[in-house]
């Protein structure tokens, strides 16, 4: 018999009917992908960015358990599941593993949506947002393709993938073609977060090469401007004894040794173009 929950207390409630004892309510928000195999059922957890509220599926022998509950699939497959043994427990491992695939192709195509709008104008904030987005999916989607060729390689007794091998075959491959896609956008931003931190370098290097020809401009005023007040504060001192003041054209003197040192120190700079 499949049952399906809407609310996670029932799905409890039920789950310790049938003896199972695992503390479920850990497995609502858990970050990973958990499977495990009991000897009398099989537990697994799926990470489902839909909703936040994790995939819960319990099979026994009898009895399939699903959490939140979900549509099952199409009229086929519930002929298929009155045939054989655990041929229901088939079925809705079927359908809880095709929607959550479903999830994660949806999701993967948001995120590369968001690529293609942020590759216009970058930024390596958003880059680093995404790629640690994308990562995440791909370890999951991963951790998913094992799961999905553990069931494969019938070692759970609990789900006959033979019951449903071609459909089985096909999610296995857009599995597949989700991490390799997920490969690929990866590589693309990398490439993306390159040549961003390129073009930071570049206006980096710009603005130092702009400030310090700033620099070289001011130090270069600064010195032809320091002479003349060095002659000027030396003659600028209130000793008596300075012969200077009474010789004749010393006034004339210095004023064009401050000129000529002025003019000097111009033509210096600008050969050395920092003028």
């Amino acid at each position: 018999m499949i049952y399906t929950f809407d609310r996670f207390e029932d799905f409890q409630e039920k789950a310790l009917e049938l003896g199972i004892t695992s503390d479920l309510e850990k497995l609502r928000s858990l970050d990973i992908l958990f499977y495990e195999q009991y000897p009398s059922y099989l537990l697994f957890s799926l990470v489902s960015f839909e909703s936040g509220v994790n995939k819960i599926t319990i099979l026994t022998k009898d009895n399939a358990l699903i959490y939140p509950s979900m549509l099952l699939e199409s009229n086929r497959f519930m002929k298929i599941a009155v045939k054989g043994p655990y041929g229901e427990s088939t079925m809705a491992a079927y359908t809880v593993l095709k929607k959550v695939s479903e999830i994660y192709q949806n999701y993967f195509e948001a995120i590369n949506r968001e690529i293609a709008k942020v590759s216009e104008t970058p930024s390596s904030e958003k880059l680093t947002q995404l790629t640690r987005r994308l990562r995440r999916l791909q370890d999951i989607a991963d951790d998913f393709m094992a799961l999905l060729m553990r069931l494969k390689e019938r070692e759970v007794p609990f789900v006959d993938t033979h019951k449903i091998g071609y459909d089985f075959d096909i999610l296995i491959a857009r599995t597949r073609h989700l991490s390799h896609r997920c490969s690929s956008a990866t590589r693309e931003l990398a490439r993306l977060y390159t040549l961003t931190e390129m073009r930071a370098t570049t206006d980096l290097n710009r603005r130092i090469e702009n400030l310090t020809e700033i620099m070289k401009r001011l130090t270069s005023i600064t010195v032809i401007l320091m002479l003349p007040t060095m002659l000027a504060s030396h003659y600028g001192m209130n000793f008596r004894d300075m012969p200077e003041l009474s010789t004749p054209g010393a006034y004339q003197l210095v004023t064009l040794m401050s000129l000529s040192f002025m003019l000097f120190a111009y033509l210096y700079f600008r050969h050395k173009h920092w003028l």
